[in-house]
């Protein structure tokens, strides 16, 4: 998903594992991503 004005915009990832699940948002679609399952990796291992 895509949020803000066509020159600002701020890109959302989700990521999920079974019930664990995390969201990622970053100035580009891969950078939100990246965020996205750096957050669930840190869950998984309770960090």
């Amino acid at each position: 998903d895509a949020i803000g004005q066509d020159h600002a915009k701020t890109f959302v990832a989700r990521c999920q594992l079974g019930e664990q699940q995390a969201e990622g948002r970053g100035g580009s679609r891969r950078a939100a991503e990246q965020q996205a399952a750096e957050r669930l990796h840190e869950l998984l291992l309770g960090n």
